[in-house]
């Protein structure tokens, strides 16, 4: 029994595109148009999530060092403590270090939201303008 040595690799996308410029009514010149900006829409997508994710990272980055900072310097008046007076100002700290915790999260959260934003934009612009295009299209087709 001979065996099939053919794989998905061996697929040859030109020649069935070539049976696409037999079908009436199609126009290639406008399909591959059409994929170059479906195409052009995903880099740019790509882009602004490359973009958004190093705002991020460089955000967070910065809040673990400014942390850290906090740390040490509630740390060092933890160590000087002897009275409770002094408790209540550890305690106004600890309370400022979670309100500050907070305000990160809330950064964070407000960042994430832009890049989804940035990155979702270019393929919703696209698809818009696709429909709109197929429209067009079809109206033509009928008449």
């Amino acid at each position: 029994m001979a065996k099939n040595t053919k794989s998905i690799f061996d697929f040859d996308v030109i020649k069935v595109m070539a049976g696409f410029t037999q079908l009436p009514g199609v126009d290639m010149e406008a399909f591959v148009a059409d994929q170059r900006k479906i195409v052009a829409a995903f880099g740019a997508a790509n882009w602004a999530a490359f973009e958004g994710g190093q705002k991020i990272f460089r955000r967070q980055a910065e809040m673990v060092q400014e942390s850290l900072s906090g740390i040490v310097f509630g740390f060092s008046e933890l160590a000087t403590a002897a009275t409770p007076a002094d408790t209540a100002t550890q305690a106004f700290l600890c309370k400022g270090a979670y309100e500050k915790v907070v305000s990160n999260g809330r950064e964070l959260v407000d960042l994430m939201t832009k890049s989804y934003r940035a990155t979702t934009a270019p393929i919703e612009r696209r698809s818009g303008e696709s429909l709109d295009e197929l429209k067009v299209q079809a109206d033509q087709f009928g008449t």
